[in-house]
């Protein structure tokens, strides 16, 4: 059995292992037993993507398709990584640690490389009257991972004291964006009746939506419990 061969069945089963299991940690009971089992099965499938996914680029380089799937991979890494950090760092009552401030600024470096790339892309196609798909594709989630990675980077640098509960919503958040960007590459491979452009981006949409109402909903939560009019 070839390398490509093998490398691609684990990605599938990693794939589907962390689209699956990745819904249990949404409805069960937020730091429950089921919610924490879960969650760990979750973010090392998702590990799995991402490694399998850089396999596979490496295999074959030059394929665009490939080279976007790792930038997929890698906003899954990130997500997952940074989500599981928030509790872990929370729990022991740190605000980071080495591995977290290096990931945080490699990610932001590999985010900005994506930008230039995407809008290097952009103008050629334009230049040359060809498609500018990829181009606004490097964009949006270059921008999109480089904003995460930024504000990590800042709030490892403060010396203010981190918000009520951030590290709840950072988890929550960067878990979702993690499943998002899974979703997304499902989507890719799979669905082919809408425009390409669209199914690379609305996911992403619903997503970032149902992740504002969520955050609505728990700060609403929590300045009940509180007894105050807003959350702080």
């Amino acid at each position: 059995m070839e390398i490509h061969t093998v490398i691609l069945i684990v990605h599938i089963i990693c794939g589907f292992t962390a689209l699956t299991v990745g819904i249990v940690p949404m409805v069960a009971q937020k730091g429950g037993k089921l919610h924490r089992s879960a969650g760990k099965i979750y973010a090392r499938a998702m590990y799995g993507v991402s490694g399998t996914t850089l396999g596979l680029f490496l295999l074959h380089p030059e394929k665009p398709f490939l080279q976007f799937l790792l930038c997929i991979g890698m906003l899954g890494f990130y997500f997952t990584f940074s989500g599981v950090r928030s509790v872990t760092l929370h729990r022991r009552d740190l605000q980071s640690l080495f591995a977290d401030r290096l990931v945080a600024w490699l990610t932001l470096i590999v985010s900005s490389l994506m930008f230039i790339y995407g809008g290097y892309i952009l103008v050629f196609s334009l230049m040359h009257h060809a498609g500018v798909f990829l181009g606004i594709l490097y964009l949006v989630f270059g921008a999109a991972l480089g904003s995460a990675a930024q504000a990590e980077v800042k709030s490892f640098s403060s010396t203010a004291s981190p918000q009520k509960m951030h590290w709840f919503f950072n988890h929550f958040i960067r878990m979702l964006s993690a499943y998002i960007a899974t979703f997304t590459a499902f989507c890719v491979v799979n669905v082919h009746f809408l425009p390409p452009l669209l199914v690379w981006i609305l996911p992403g949409a619903i997503g970032g939506t149902m992740i504002t109402l969520l955050v609505k909903k728990y700060k609403r939560k929590f300045n009940k419990e509180a007894g105050k009019p807003e959350f702080s």
